[in-house]
């Protein structure tokens, strides 16, 4: 039985090599996907406490109201939630992510 060779050219002196067949392992790999419902982000209370406090005062319907003339009807894909982004934004601000206190664009916070 004769295996596939090849050669390798160094400084003008030549090596063949011969290659064997590699194996297939026996042991199966883990699998790749996992199903969205198994997935579930870590709790925390002081999220848990903003969004119950800010859903008791009406905040997304309020910021959704006030953004409405910023967002098109039918133009385009949808929009983040306005009330995902200023929780986004807010949440940014508290933990430093936004430096100096810039609002994206390069704004500054009133």
């Amino acid at each position: 039985m004769r295996y596939p060779t090849f050669s390798v050219n160094v400084r003008g002196h030549t090596e063949v090599f011969s290659m064997a067949m590699g194996r297939r392992k026996e042991e199966r790999q883990e699998s790749l996907f996992i199903m969205a419902g198994a997935l579930q982000a870590p709790r925390h209370v002081f999220y848990e406490r903003l969004n119950r406090i800010l859903a008791q005062h009406g905040f997304d319907a309020c910021v959704e109201e006030l953004c409405r003339p910023f967002y098109a009807e039918k133009q385009g894909r949808p929009g983040l939630a306005p009330g995902i982004y200023f929780r986004t934004l807010f949440i940014a601000i508290l933990k430093g992510s936004i430096p100096n206190g810039a609002w994206p664009g390069g704004s500054r916070i009133p």
